[in-house]
């Protein structure tokens, strides 16, 4: 509860939200969909990576396993009807500050690497997700390198 308190008077502040504030949710569904569009942007959405996805989803939103994929297919049909990634990453880009920007781009990884394969879409996608979030390309490349030491 104090939590929410915090978070709400920190963006009437115009203080921008760290990753451990990423509780709203549409800031829920806006990373979720694209984690989801990442998960199957190579043509192959593989049992690991949805397994990697809800693990995440779980932990980084403190939410139940229920919770977790009631947001997961809420943010499949949002990312269906998207035009564009801008969509999601307007509203992350505008209320996180730049750890939790990276931890957006964390999570992708660690998502796209379940299979242990990065194929040319999956980076495309990661490059253009983080260059829209503002994350540089020394802190994508070094993200992407601990996800894969961390496996």
């Amino acid at each position: 509860m104090w939590q929410k308190i915090k978070s709400f008077t920190d963006k009437l502040m115009g203080q921008k939200l760290s990753g451990a504030d990423l509780q709203d949710d549409e800031f829920q569904l806006a990373a979720v969909a694209l984690m989801v569009h990442a998960a199957r942007i190579d043509g192959f959405y593989s049992a690991e990576e949805a397994r990697v996805m809800h693990r995440q989803i779980q932990k980084h939103f403190d939410i139940s396993e229920e919770e977790a994929t009631l947001l997961i297919k809420d943010a499949d049909n949002a990312e269906r009807d998207a035009i564009d990634l801008y969509k999601f990453t307007r509203k992350l880009n505008d209320e996180l500050d730049n750890d939790g920007r990276k931890e957006i781009v964390r999570m992708l990884w660690k998502i796209v690497l379940a299979d242990n394969e990065i194929t040319p879409f999956e980076d495309n996608l990661i490059w253009r997700v983080s260059e829209l979030l503002g994350v540089s390309t020394n802190d994508r490349i070094a993200l992407r390198e601990a996800v894969k030491a961390s496996l």
